[in-house]
């Protein structure tokens, strides 16, 4: 006997309760790299936060997943701390909101290359956080 069963997601989606953080430290110069995804569900809004440990004559930050990237231009100095929080769809420096341009990033499942790239000369830690989704 065959049958098939249909059924509604309510949510959409779950998520992990605690975060997966991925860390780049002491980066110097642009970066790249890629962040394999795990979720079963097709997109996850992360949260990049970049800290400054030092910084001279940086007046543009862009973060670029995949397709998506989020530019700001402004002076930057030692210390600053810039936070893109794709689920918020806010960009924070110093915990003020501030303007930006282009669209949050994204993680999709699977592999997904991350662009951080700023000039001038600097040294930052970059962290990237977000909650693994489930159907």
């Amino acid at each position: 006997m065959n049958f098939s069963v249909e059924f509604t997601i309510l949510e959409g989606y779950w998520e992990d309760i605690f975060p997966t953080s991925v860390t780049y430290s002491n980066i110097t110069e642009n970066l790249q790299e890629e962040i394999v995804c795990n979720s079963t569900f097709h997109t996850t809004y992360p949260i990049v936060n970049i800290a400054l440990n030092s910084a001279s004559g940086i007046d543009m930050f862009k973060v670029r997943i995949k397709d998506n990237e989020t530019e700001v231009l402004r002076t930057f100095t030692s210390g600053d701390i810039l936070n893109i929080n794709s689920k918020t769809k806010q960009v924070l420096l110093n915990d003020v909101a501030i303007d930006f341009n282009g669209t949050f990033p994204i993680l999709e499942k699977g592999r997904n290359l991350v662009n951080i790239e700023a000039n001038g000369t600097f040294d930052v830690s970059v962290n990237v956080l977000y909650n693994t989704t489930y159907i």
